[in-house]
């Protein structure tokens, strides 16, 4: 768990002095959340008041120790990730101890509005007052409870800020008394009506109103935590005004990588891992003169291992060797084709402490393809091609920033110009907004899983036939048409992709049912690619960073016997849905959501558990539509 404090500043920026008070209260927070939903720039609930997290610059816990340990054995994962000469280290560990101080996160009170619940008048930062008590309304005569506003102004550049109530309110002046009427964040004057009809309004000079979009002022914070720009405010000043429940307010840019041999080999608790995991003792090392100094250092850090001044040596100079890759390539494949192999082929000599442990059941798999076997088992059975339990698994799960995403105007808006309505894409955001971070938020999930691939000649066969189908004018036609067979980029949305991912989310939904495991905590990955070094691979699994591991409950069901019950029942589950004949027909001329007969009745899970958004999904591809494709397993016949 990490912890999640206020860390809040008052007074004025410039010259003037800044005091920061850290409140009493606080939130723990899972360490997958805190990279994800509760991460940078997400608006959090602590307590019953609302936060925003600030960048990792300022996560540093007092006294100014480093924030935790850095993972290692990750140099594949960095790599590939695109992130060499960042290390990767985890979120502090909140500790319940009242003898010594808990890292914590600072979190930054925001919203900084508040309404009575009672009168509606806004009042700006109530608690700078007095922090130890309630917040009240002097307009009510104190009965009246204030609680923080839950609309905040967002720009697609990642800016965030709190809206101007008073030009929400002013934006269209009537009259002269509305145009002289001032801005006074001391005193509350500006009621907020909540409903459906939602208004701003005046009680000085009468002005109302409510604007969606409003300017993202020169003078706004582009952050709430930040009280200077790392830049210029460049491009289009257009912001939206939005619920802080809207999932578009924060997007967390997160990546998964599984670690595979040889950095799932290592040994822990060795010599040679220790030396390698303390940079200080190799550092102290290193810059000993040789002689009779290298050899004190080398003695009193032999004390400090346990061991003696001689394996000290020989695990500095497999260090110097390149430990643990040894120099070996790592730019002669992709990372998807890593992982895909490091499942699929059976690693030698195997030991029961790596970090990915698999148990291959291919052979007892391909027993129930014989032809003694009931019809429906042997045809579900040839569906996959290898069958893998893995035992044991590592992902590191890795923070790359966030995006904010209002949406664009269609027409043009009262005092906002044509051209600051086109705002492009929205811009990722890194952790270390300042860029003075070496580093990156990233945690250590343990776990288990379920690996199986698809047979190679039925996806042959069932492309084809999907493939007849592409240009005829109905529903499956017009799915299909938006996918390629074969794309250069082994990442893209293809047929087998489709397939692989409908497929994915049917076991998980099963999985639930059967397993006790609820479909938020399974986890898929999907390794699909068309063409030269084809590969069609499912890779359910849990991962968590609390424990080490999980119970066995999710690779229990790797067993032949069990997986074939599963997978049967969810080849059934495709076939009906209890919103059909409407989820059969979703299919339309507005189709925009890549789907075809997905809803969640069906076939989609919790956002958290897929990494496409629920997309990509159709269970008709896989139970056939009765007229143009046959059912997956005729296929497999």
């Amino acid at each position: 768990m990490a912890h999640v404090e206020f860390d809040e500043e008052r007074g004025k920026v410039g010259n003037n002095p800044v005091t920061v008070i850290r409140s009493k209260p606080k939130v723990d927070v899972r360490f997958s959340q805190l990279l994800r939903e509760s991460g940078v720039g997400a608006i959090v609930w602590i307590d019953s008041n609302l936060a925003v997290v600030p960048d990792i610059h300022r996560w540093d816990p007092p006294g100014g120790e480093p924030l935790a340990r850095e993972i290692m054995y990750v140099e594949r994962v960095r790599q590939r990730s695109g992130i060499n000469g960042r290390r990767l280290v985890g979120p502090p560990v909140g500790i319940h101890n009242n003898d010594r101080p808990a890292d914590w996160i600072p979190a930054y009170r925001f919203p900084s509005w508040s309404r009575c619940r009672g009168c509606g008048l806004l009042h700006f930062r109530p608690w700078d007052a007095n922090e130890s008590t309630e917040a009240r309304c002097a307009n009510c005569k104190g009965s009246g409870r204030l609680e923080q506003v839950v609309w905040v102004l967002v720009h697609r550049h990642g800016h965030l800020a709190d809206v101007n109530w008073h030009y929400m309110a002013h934006g269209s002046p009537a009259n002269p008394r509305q145009r002289a009427c001032r801005r006074d964040k001391s005193k509350p004057y500006l009621k907020l009506l909540t409903g459906q009809r939602k208004r701003v309004t005046c009680t000085r000079c009468g002005a109302s109103g409510w604007q969606r979009y409003a300017k993202f002022g020169d003078k706004s914070w582009q952050q709430p935590w930040l009280h200077k720009w790392p830049e210029h405010f460049t491009g289009c000043s257009l912001a939206e005004v939005m619920e802080i429940g809207d999932s578009r307010v924060h997007m967390p840019e997160v990546i998964h990588a599984l670690v595979i041999p040889p950095e799932s080999r290592i040994q822990r608790g060795t010599v040679l891992d220790r030396l390698y995991g303390s940079s200080e003792d190799r550092r102290s090392i290193q810059q000993a003169r040789p002689g009779l100094e290298r050899n004190s250092t080398l003695r009193r850090l032999a004390s400090k291992y346990d061991c003696t001044a001689g394996d000290l040596e020989n695990a500095v100079m497999e260090i110097e060797r390149g430990y643990p890759l040894y120099g070996a390539e790592l730019d002669w494949i992709d990372d998807q084709a890593e992982e895909y192999l490091a499942l699929a082929q059976p690693i030698p000599d195997l030991g029961p402490n790596e970090d990915l442990v698999t148990r291959h059941y291919t052979e007892r798999w391909r027993e129930y393809a014989a032809e003694d076997r009931p019809r429906d088992i042997r045809r579900a059975a040839r569906l996959v091609d290898k069958l893998v339990a893995v035992e044991r698994l590592r992902m590191i799960m890795i923070n790359l920033g966030f995006r904010r995403m209002p949406s664009i105007p269609g027409e043009r808006q009262r005092g906002i110009s044509l051209d600051q309505c086109v705002c492009g894409a929205p811009l990722l955001v890194p952790p270390d907004i300042l860029g003075k971070s070496d580093w990156l938020p990233a945690a250590e999930l343990y776990g288990e899983g379920i690996f199986f691939t698809l047979d190679a000649a039925v996806l042959g066969a069932w492309e084809s036939s999907a493939e007849k189908c592409r240009n005829r004018d109905s529903s499956l036609g017009k799915l299909l048409r938006q996918f390629p067979v074969q794309e250069s980029d082994k990442q893209g949305q293809t047929l087998r992709f489709l397939l692989c991912h409908s497929l994915a989310h049917l076991l998980i939904r099963q999985l639930e049912q059967t397993c006790g495991y609820p479909a938020a905590s399974i986890n898929e990955r999907i390794y699909c690619h068309a063409g030269e070094d084809a590969m069609a691979g499912i890779l359910l699994y849990v991962a968590v960073a609390d424990n080490y591991g999980s119970l066995g409950g999710l690779v229990k069901f790797a067993d032949p016997t069990w997986f074939i019950r599963l997978l049967l029942k969810a080849l059934q589950a495709s076939e009906w849905c209890s919103f059909d004949p409407v989820c059969s027909n979703l299919v339309n001329e507005k189709f925009v959501h890549h789907n075809g007969a997905a809803c969640h009745a069906c076939m989609m899970i919790p956002e958290s558990s897929c990494r496409y958004g629920n997309r990509f999904l159709d269970r008709t591809i896989i139970a056939g539509d009765g007229a143009e494709l046959p059912p997956l397993v005729q296929i497999a016949r």
